[in-house]
């Protein structure tokens, strides 16, 4: 067995565990753990089974060899509230199915279209925007579903079940296999679901290769001039009002909080007239709870079709899946989330071609 000691990190974070408790839970001491992660000292075959059993990884797991997340890439839509170890786990579970993706992505072809365009003298995150709807021949106006749009592009979405309070999305480029990934907290609410994808589809476009201080602000720029086009929506801001919220929500499919920004920063409103807009959010109590304004939740489907393709074209099996991935069945089945009769009665899978090995 070829020992790989940042699976370590990965599986322990993962598991939303100190390296103190791991160490407790199979009753040795810490600086044992800290030396194995850092490389310094190898694992016992003792040592390896306890940890298998203490974190629920097959033993093949921590064989795995890292493709390195980017660090001007791996960036968080998060929260405040969001502590050192919830970050972690977020990385680590972001590290993981960058993994696992890269296995399936080994063996099928998937069309790839994103687009690099770096922020510049000459283009602002609002000019990529634009840009960008033009290269996916995007019609003028507001974007139905934005996720599919995104998977057309050959962007995995992949969700995690995260508090919603907690945690947007982070996004990565495979530079191997020059494949974007979004993983996103699939626990928000429909428009801020919206905006997240928006928001990480800015990072995959203009800081792949960028160290810019001012990554988020323009990656919210690019998001709220990717969602509403200044020359589409600025009608519909002109002498805005918050009765008039709702009914642009629907629309627009954002929320008012957005809206209110996009027309500020447009400058349709005034700054006393924003004050007073977010004042009223904030007394209805929508700054913490926008009503959804039956705006559905859109649902990725494109890493399903791809595990679908191994199934229907491979006939690959659930263990056969497991093997391949180094995956345990309970991480299986809530990454992929495919049950039997999905298996049995979908094969639409969009998929290009299957590599032959």
């Amino acid at each position: 067995m070829t020992f790989n000691p940042d699976m370590l990190r990965i599986a322990r974070e993962s598991r939303q565990m100190t390296q103190s408790e791991l160490a407790d839970s199979i009753g040795i001491s810490q600086v044992i753990i800290s030396k194995i992660e850092a490389g310094i000292n190898n694992p016992s075959e003792k040592f390896l089974k306890e940890i298998s059993i203490a974190l629920d990884y097959p033993h093949k797991f921590f064989e795995n060899q890292c493709f390195a997340l980017d660090m001007g890439i791996r960036l968080h839509r998060k929260r405040s509230s969001l502590s050192k170890k919830e970050e972690n786990y977020i990385d680590a579970m972001a590290s993981k199915n960058n993994i696992y993706i890269s296995k399936l992505l080994n063996y099928v072809d998937i069309e790839i279209d994103i687009p690099e365009i770096i922020v510049d003298g000459e283009k602002s995150p609002q000019d990529i925007a634009d840009e960008v709807r033009y290269i996916w021949n995007i019609p003028k106006g507001y974007i139905r579903n934005l996720t599919k749009i995104i998977e057309k592009a050959g962007i995995i979405v992949n969700e995690i079940d995260v508090h919603p309070k907690k945690f947007d999305g982070v996004s990565f480029f495979n530079k191997k296999l020059g494949c974007g990934v979004i993983v996103i907290n699939k626990n928000q609410a429909p428009d801020r679901y919206r905006f997240t994808l928006a928001h990480e589809l800015g990072h995959l476009i203009m800081h792949r290769n960028s160290l810019s201080p001012n990554r988020e602000n323009e990656a919210n720029a690019f998001a709220s001039s990717f969602l509403m086009p200044a020359k589409d929506i600025k009608n519909d801001l002109i002498n805005l009002q918050f009765w008039n919220l709702p009914q642009l929500k629907t629309l627009w499919r954002v929320s008012m909080a957005a809206i209110i920004r996009r027309a500020k920063d447009l400058e349709l409103i005034t700054e006393n007239k924003y004050t007073s807009l977010n004042v009223r959010l904030s007394q209805l109590g929508y700054k913490i709870n926008e009503p959804t304004m039956d705006i559905e939740k859109e649902e990725p489907s494109l890493l399903q079709d791809i595990i679908l393709h191994f199934y229907n074209e491979l006939n690959f099996n659930k263990v056969d899946m497991m093997n391949l991935l180094t995956i345990n069945e309970n991480d299986y089945n809530e990454i992929f989330g495919i049950t039997n009769k999905k298996i049995a009665t979908i094969s639409n899978v969009r998929v290009v071609d299957f590599k032959q090995k």
